[in-house]
């Protein structure tokens, strides 16, 4: 899947004027995962050390891809902004 988006993001690399909504389709996107940490972080509420003993590459991914999410996605989100008009 991810190597799908990053063909999206390619092939409308330098055509963004006329590709605003599929900019605000990533911007969507980008949000739901923001959600899901979000989700993860508040609700499942989860003991990090735990997880640090159990795989520590996992718990770096858990710890920073909502933030990652959240920066590409006010990126999108300005982009969208910039070229809707």
């Amino acid at each position: 899947m991810i190597i799908l988006w990053g063909m999206a993001y390619i092939s409308v690399s330098t055509e963004h004027p006329r590709a605003s909504r599929l900019i605000f389709v990533f911007f969507i996107e980008k949000m739901v995962y923001v959600g899901t940490a979000l989700y993860f972080w508040f609700v499942m509420k989860p003991d990090i050390m735990m997880m640090w003993n159990e795989s520590m590459v996992t718990t770096i991914f858990m710890v920073i891809y909502g933030v990652n999410d959240l920066l590409f996605g006010l990126m999108f989100l300005y982009a969208w902004l910039q070229y809707r008009k």
